[in-house]
């Protein structure tokens, strides 16, 4: 009996004590491995949960991505080997270009600090201290698609076509479905061509301009690329502009969520997001493309290679942007502006063609209308001319004849000094003299002595007049800038030049001084006249300052090659003045590709009132300095009106807190013909760096020297010249 007590104790005591070692064998390490994936993902969790309350999720490594690979679209289009007639077939389409795209590489670090500074409400980015905002007619000029026609509706929802039937009635348009057809099209020599085209116009839709999940594209696409002869009808840059800035926001608040600490990745954007990087790359300068490619149509081409330094990050590139590295506005060349014209639909064509028959007609009768009367204006003109010549001339003789009887001071070895101040008596003797040679001949003695008797009386006669400044003294109007003291067309003194200037002067002034080309140099030239003028003391024409100006720039480069000047051509004022602002910004538009970081100088000839003087550029110090050789506060306004000018346009090269100041001190003219001269001299000496240790006194001097300057150039010309009139 207490035997089976005892058992019955025991089996309860087992019983009991079963399941609890079951617990204690569950809670071993050496557990299965069912049981160590839930024990080591039980301690994951808590761990996650532990570090969510105690920090943030730390800064994830993962950039923000895209869906758009240009590298993709080319590496099909090599595998696939497309002959000349799909090549033929797609230029026919607005999207032929992109087959010679070169390989773009998007760096997804500029990507996302370009999203980052994308501001919403403006919807644009913010560089520098500017908002640029991303307009249509960027898109355009950077894809070289077309900003006007037809609207590309992403809502549309129509019937689908037999081209969707065929292709896509089973699976969706992605790359690899696209692929597909492509390489099955492609070997299909009697296969339809349009199919192919299509096919490839929507591969590009899929890797470039309009990607998104799964490099798939918008279902809508596809009736428009089905319409394939209407594709140029399409404002295909407004489409991409619209779909890529969709996208945009949401990227862009991704981006700051990241920056901020509150996820890890920034994720992808749809789009065609390598769009945004050159968006950037063109509005600033913090990056450049190589020489050979700047001039790539479109502008997305040049950007295959840039000269970007590694260790400056994407973040100090945009996020450290100065506001003279922003460029506001992007300026079409002429073969960009295809890419900005409005296209006409068929019915506004037809309009059109009415309009412009009926304005050809009224343009017609205009210009017969026109021609009458400048046929009468040339007859009047050509009569005024003639009796102006008649009148020059008359003139010219009165002129000469006077300066020929004025001559009277040391010419004691002519005999014929008998004209102005000679006694009637006296020329009547003369002229019977002059009638008779023969009684001259015999009469040798008595005439010597009447001449010498003459002489006498001539010169006391002429030093009286001269002494006491007769109002018979003539003088002449086109004459208006000879010295009292210089008569007539008299050339500067060359005691100061070298023997191979003075030869060169010399041998150019035994030309005829008319309109022959001497020195033809970029856009503009210099003529015989123009360099006599030069030697006479004449006002300088912008001819002439231009050709200097760009002798000088030349003569500044480094061994390098690298300019240190840059001149301006004084057109650029002329053309300001006169309103024309497209003409004026051909001649400094080139300031942009040429301003380097060996450019210290940029010199800009300005003409007021028929003054010449002279604004600079100083790159290194970050200002403007004015020069003028005369007092005067229209000058310095000139001078304003043309910093304020390049302040608003060109602020990539300038920046807006730089002051103007006006040199005072430089030296001044004395004349009224010296003003180009001395801003000729103000640049030689900028230039070169040296003082103004000069005056007024040292501009003959300085005239020679820039005529010869100019003959040097031109020693081939000038012999040609010399041979041909010998």
């Amino acid at each position: 009996m207490a035997r089976r007590k005892r058992l019955a104790a025991t089996s309860k005591k087992e019983k009991h004590e079963q399941p609890l070692k079951k617990a204690k064998q569950s809670t071993k390490p050496s557990s299965t491995k069912s049981n160590e994936k839930s024990i080591s993902k039980n301690l994951r969790s808590l761990t996650n949960k532990k570090t969510i309350q105690k920090d943030k999720v730390k800064i994830g490594q993962n950039t923000l991505n895209m869906r758009c690979y240009p590298t993709k679209f080319l590496k099909i289009v090599q595998k696939l080997e497309l002959q000349e007639r799909h090549m033929k077939a797609m230029n026919r389409t607005p999207f032929g270009h992109f087959l010679k795209m070169p390989n773009l590489l998007c760096e997804r670090t500029i990507l996302e600090e370009s999203c980052g500074v994308w501001e919403k409400g403006r919807k644009g980015f913010k560089l520098g201290n500017s908002i640029i905002p991303f307009k249509v007619s960027d898109c355009a000029l950077i894809l070289g698609l077309s900003s006007h026609g037809d609207i590309v509706d992403f809502e549309k929802h129509g019937e689908c076509t037999e081209f969707q039937k065929r292709f896509f009635d089973k699976s969706l348009p992605t790359t690899n479905v696209i692929v597909r057809h492509l390489q099955r099209l492609m070997y299909e020599e009697l296969g339809p061509l349009e199919d192919f085209t299509k096919m490839m116009v929507l591969l590009l839709f899929s890797t470039v301009l309009f990607p998104q999940t799964n490099f798939s594209l918008p279902i809508q696409l596809l009736s428009y690329v089905d319409e394939i002869e209407r594709l140029q009808d399409y404002a295909w840059a407004d489409a991409v502009h619209r779909f890529l800035i969709k996208h945009i926001p949401d990227a862009s608040d991704r981006v700051r969520r990241k920056k901020r600490g509150e996820s890890q990745t920034a994720g992808y954007i749809n789009g065609c997001a390598i769009l945004i990087n050159v968006f950037v790359f063109e509005h600033s300068n913090i990056v450049k493309p190589k020489s050979i490619a700047r001039d790539k149509v479109p502008r997305l081409f040049k950007w295959e290679s840039i000269k970007h330094h590694r260790k400056n990050s994407a973040a100090n590139l945009i996020e450290g942007m100065k506001d003279f590295q922003v460029i506001e506005r992007l300026v079409p060349r002429d073969v960009e502006n295809r890419f900005l014209s409005k296209k006409a639909t068929q019915d506004q064509k037809k309009e059109s063609n009415k309009d412009s028959l009926e304005s050809i007609k009224a343009e017609r009768d205009r210009l017969f209308e026109e021609n009458v009367r400048l046929m009468k204006e040339n007859d009047r003109l050509t009569g005024e001319n003639s009796r102006l010549t008649t009148e020059i001339h008359m003139w010219m003789k009165s002129f000469h004849n006077a300066q020929s009887g004025m001559k009277w001071d040391e010419d004691e070895d002519e005999d014929d000094s008998n004209g102005y101040s000679m006694s009637s008596s006296k020329q009547d003797k003369f002229v019977e003299k002059d009638e008779d040679v023969g009684q001259i001949d015999k009469k040798n003695s008595t005439l010597d002595e009447q001449t010498h008797t003459v002489k006498d009386e001539s010169k006391e006669k002429g030093k009286g007049l001269r002494d006491k400044k007769k109002s018979s003294k003539i003088t002449s109007p086109f004459l208006l800038f000879s010295s009292p003291k210089k008569k007539g067309n008299k050339t500067i003194p060359m005691d100061d030049l070298n023997e191979l200037e003075r030869n060169l002067i010399a041998n150019f002034l035994n030309l005829d001084m008319d309109g022959t080309i001497v020195f033809e140099n970029e856009d503009t030239f210099c003529t015989r006249k123009q360099i006599f003028e030069l030697l006479t003391r004449r006002c300088l024409e912008g001819d002439v300052i231009n050709v200097c100006g760009h002798i000088f720039q030349e003569q500044s480069r480094t061994e390098d090659g690298e300019l240190r000047t840059i001149y301006v051509s004084s057109l650029f004022h002329h053309w300001f003045l006169n309103g024309e602002t497209k003409k004026a910004e051909n001649h400094l538009s080139a300031l942009r590709e040429m301003i380097s970081t060996t450019i210290g100088l940029v010199f800009i000839p300005l003409l007021t009132n028929f003054h010449w003087h002279l604004l600079v550029i100083n790159m290194k110090k970050g200002c403007f300095d004015a020069y003028t050789s005369k007092k005067g506060k229209m000058y310095m306004k000139s001078a304003e009106a043309i910093v304020a000018h390049i302040k608003n346009n060109y602020k990539e090269i300038v920046d807006e807190g730089w002051q103007l100041n006006d040199c005072v001190t430089c030296p001044k003219q004395t004349n009224g013909t010296d003003c180009g001269v001395f801003v000729l001299k103000y640049m030689e000496c900028l230039g070169q760096a040296k003082e103004f240790e000069f005056t007024h006194v040292d501009m003959d001097n300085f005239r020679g020297k820039l005529a010869s300057l100019i003959l040097q150039k031109s020693q081939t010309l000038i012999s040609k010249a010399m041979g041909s009139e010998s």
